[in-house]
Parts: C-alpha cells; structure tokens; sequence
C-alpha cells in the first residue's frame, strides 16, 4: 500500500497571513477537524486545530497558534 492509496486529493486549507476567524469557520463549513496550513510558496508550514486555538483565546493570527514541525509524507 502506498501513501496515494488512502490520501485525499481535495484538500481544505488556510493560507498565512490568516486568522482564526477564517480558519474555524472553513473547518465548519467543511465540516474538518483541522487545516493543513501553507504558506505563500503553497508549503506546509503547520497545522490549525480547534484546540490548540483554544490554548491562546486571544490570539488572531494563524501562525501564532498553529501548530509547528507537522509529520508531512512526500
């Protein structure tokens, strides 16, 4: 079995600059758990979670809760 095999082709995801606003509501509408978050050059440079985004309430910005140094597979 191969990566390919089991992986989603159509992915939801949030660019930064970003904030969290944008981020919960693309997970509702989309009905997700988290988002791949990517950045300029279309790389992924973490993730976005309800909870993690729940650790700093106060915080707007995507790429200050989100989370770094994800597992990725190429």
């Amino acid at each position: 079995m191969q990566v390919k095999d089991i992986m989603s082709v159509d992915i939801h995801y949030i660019e930064v600059p970003g904030n969290r606003s944008n981020a919960m509501n693309l997970m509702s509408d989309k009905k997700v758990s988290g988002l791949p978050v990517v950045n300029t050059l279309k790389k992924t440079s973490g993730n976005a979670h309800p909870n993690r985004s729940s650790e700093n309430p106060d915080e707007e910005q995507i790429a200050l809760i989100m989370t770094r140094n994800i597992i990725t597979a190429i």
